[in-house]
């Protein structure tokens, strides 16, 4: 029987993933959707990563599993993962989220909205531990009523809102033969350089539903404070100068910069994870690319606290404010609701 190009091309970069990537692969292997290749590469992990799948592998014809003879790095395993896709659509997926069974299938209807949906992204919330039913931060949707048929022109604010989906890869769908932008060495936005590439050019379309838990404590922006250097809001703006240089699109560079320059929350990861001085770095950026923030309250409120309150009160108070009082005012959120 001749073999037949999958829908999907589900792609994991995974690493030092020898506890957690079980539950992402069974969440995977769970969609209503099959037709779908699994394509994980190990990033030469040091731990039993390489055993976790290859039991995976023995069951199911769909994962295709792939080790790094050196490490390559974030960017360069995703790249290399880009690579081996054959897939109609590229999905992305951390080697520690979960999807909801149905993600594949939303996915699928929604690039079959209009024939020039490009990519597509969703909605999305945190959870800590195994704790999956327990939100503690929350991306919301474009629209909780409709998913949304969108263009980059369709102003600022839903420009701004799908900037805030992309952050985290998973859940996040390309038309791979659209996917003509590369994957950038810069860790922060090196997913998102194809996925704005493609919606500078195309539509998008924001689901309704929240199709994906991301999990929180296994993150390497929690224990790895390389990642920070160059600077993520450096790294963004770069992305935005570049992918939407041209006339036509100033107006949405314009946003996209000053969007990232309001993101003081990243002042407390960066205090929290990365070397000291770069937090100051980043607060130069801040300035740098949005001069207002010098006139703003909340801007200097994080500044001057953040500098005096030390990493090892504040990190477990972030945490612990994120679960005792973010998760109480997010309404009940579950994954697998078919709506």
């Amino acid at each position: 029987m001749r073999k037949t190009t999958p829908i999907f091309s589900v792609l994991i970069p995974a690493y030092k993933a020898e506890g957690i990537i079980g539950a992402t692969i069974k969440s995977i292997q769970n969609q209503t959707f099959a037709d779908f290749e699994l394509i994980i590469v190990d990033d030469n992990s040091p731990d039993n990563t390489e055993g976790v799948i290859k039991k995976f592998q023995k069951q199911d014809e769909r994962i295709k599993y792939f080790r790094n003879e050196k490490n390559l790095g974030y960017s360069g395993n995703l790249k290399r993962c880009r690579e081996l896709a054959t897939g109609e659509y590229i999905y992305l997926m951390g080697n520690d989220d979960i999807l909801s069974k149905y993600a594949l299938e939303k996915t699928l209807s929604a690039f079959k909205m209009d024939s020039d949906v490009g990519v597509v992204t969703r909605p999305y919330y945190w959870f800590e531990n195994n704790e999956i039913n327990q939100a503690v931060r929350v991306v919301t949707p474009l629209d909780k009523n409709a998913d949304r048929l969108i263009s980059i022109f369709d102003g600022k604010k839903v420009f701004c809102k799908v900037l805030e989906s992309v952050g985290q890869l998973s859940g996040l769908a390309y038309k791979r033969i659209w996917m003509t932008e590369p994957i950038h060495p810069d860790i922060f936005p090196a997913h998102i350089y194809p996925f704005l590439a493609i919606f500078r050019e195309h539509k998008a379309v924001f689901l309704k539903d929240y199709i994906l838990a991301v999990r929180i404590f296994s993150s390497q922006t929690r224990s790895l404070s390389s990642i920070y250097e160059p600077s993520p809001t450096f790294t963004w703006a770069r992305m935005f100068k570049k992918i939407l240089k041209s006339k036509k699109f100033q107006k949405p560079r314009k946003w996209g910069i000053e969007h990232i320059a309001l993101n003081y929350d990243g002042l407390i990861q960066m205090k929290n994870y990365a070397r000291f001085p770069l937090f100051f770095k980043e607060v130069g950026f801040l300035i740098k690319y949005r001069p207002k923030n010098l006139l703003s309250l909340k801007f200097w409120f994080y500044v001057i606290g953040l500098t005096f309150v030390p990493r090892f009160l504040l990190i477990p108070m972030v945490d612990k404010y994120k679960k005792k009082i973010i998760s109480r005012k997010i309404s009940k959120i579950k994954l697998d609701n078919k709506r």
